[in-house]
């Protein structure tokens, strides 16, 4: 399926929200104004029409990530007669055939945009175009000088959001400084991002999810962990059925075990889901591989029936890696133990990017070590709707699923 078209959004739906501390909703605007002789629309982004008014003053105490000063152009990919071939996959070749996009702002009338703004901007791209690894970024303020646009480029590059246009191998030509390119990888990294841990939204479910400690002394958690931990359908897997008490010294004896910690996740507020997240090397798990020193492992459950289904599953799985990168920066793999014969988990695995590094005999069951590294996951950036395909190929899995 093609990605939507910056025209087929409507203006009152929301694209993008941002966490707390800026709970702001955002839309694509198409605007009056054109760009070139080739008259492409210009789009804006702006908080959505249909926003609470009680989010206002949240807003307010914080930086304006959107300015009504910016514009920018579809997507737009090179026609086929300039296209590379794909034969050419040098750094050059895969930055052309990388959609382009033009920001433009009129020096005259408005300040210079922020990174911020322009984070934004790259957060929009990567939500309507996921599966793009880079795009091409033109900045324009309308001036023959280009004293802005080279100005800016070189703060985003100092914070890694861009990096210059590779140079063609061919002839030496550099691309104009004020065309950069945006990684999706470096992007989901977070550069000098606040928000790096914090909910995030989730475009194809419309909602945020987002994860907090679990307090096994908080009557309200416990209970959650202790209904789940009894349903049949949980404890087939778990085998942690058992009373009230029993389950507060389970989370008791886990909280104070310094090599793991309990998750409650939620989506829209609504806690569904349990994780267990372990440093490997410290656990069990850790003895059956060379494990690195900050590498980290996760069990889940979902407790809540309501929030099952591969659409949902595909939001908090990948989420919950991505927060365990981001939460420690020395991080250099996440690792997994799914029974072997459990191909429901080993498939979700497969499609977020990790693989079986070999099978081990725990005491309990037989699991496959599933590994995936840093590098593969941020490569792939599996954060959208994911077809169930093993992640960056095209070969199908169990149609189960």
């Amino acid at each position: 399926m093609p990605p939507p078209a910056l025209s087929s959004l409507d203006s009152s739906t929301t694209v993008l929200r941002l966490p707390h501390p800026y709970h702001t909703p955002y839309a694509v605007t198409k605007s009056s104004r054109t760009h070139g002789s080739d008259e492409l629309p210009l789009y804006q982004l702006g908080i959505t029409s249909t926003a609470p008014a009680g989010l206002a003053a949240d807003r307010a105490s914080h930086a304006v990530l959107h300015s009504d000063g910016i514009f920018f152009t579809e997507p737009t990919d090179l026609k086929s007669s300039d296209r590379p071939h794909e034969s050419n996959n040098t750094p050059w070749g895969r930055a052309r055939r990388s959609p382009s996009v033009t920001a433009l702002w009129d020096a005259k009338r408005s300040a210079l945009p922020t990174p911020a703004q322009l984070w934004l901007l790259a957060y929009l791209v990567f939500t309507v175009r996921p599966a793009e690894e880079a795009f091409r970024l033109t900045l324009n303020d309308g001036t023959s000088t280009a004293e802005g646009p080279r100005a800016l480029g070189s703060r985003l590059k100092d914070l890694t959001l861009a990096v210059d246009h590779p140079v063609d191998s061919t002839d030496g030509a550099a691309a104009p400084p004020s065309e950069l390119l945006v990684l999706r990888s470096t992007f989901w990294q977070a550069p000098a991002r606040r928000l790096a841990r914090g909910p995030r939204y989730v475009p194809h479910l419309a909602e945020t999810f987002s994860m907090a400690a679990l307090d096994w002394t908080d009557d309200a958690h416990l209970g959650l962990f202790h209904a789940w931990q009894n349903d049949p359908r949980v404890s087939q897997g778990w085998n942690e059925t058992g009373t009230l008490d029993q389950h507060r010294e389970y989370l008791r004896r886990l909280h104070e075990d310094p090599h793991q910690f309990a998750v409650l996740a939620a989506f829209e507020g609504v806690f569904f889901a349990y994780f267990e997240i372990y440093w490997a090397k410290e656990d069990r798990l850790g003895a059956y591989y060379q494990s690195g020193d900050f590498d980290r492992g996760r069990h889940s459950l979902v407790g809540d029936v309501r929030f099952r289904g591969p659409h949902r599953v595909s939001a908090w799985w990948s989420s919950l890696m991505h927060f365990l990168y981001l939460d420690e920066p020395r991080t250099t793999a996440v690792v997994g133990e799914p029974k072997s014969a459990n191909s429901t988990v080993l498939s979700y695995d497969f499609i977020h990017g990790f693989g079986v590094e070999k099978f081990v005999d725990l005491p309990h069951k037989r699991s496959g070590l599933m590994h995936c590294s840093r590098e593969r996951f941020f490569q792939l950036c599996p954060l959208a709707e994911n077809d169930k395909v093993v992640g960056g190929t095209g070969v199908g899995l169990v149609p189960k699923l």
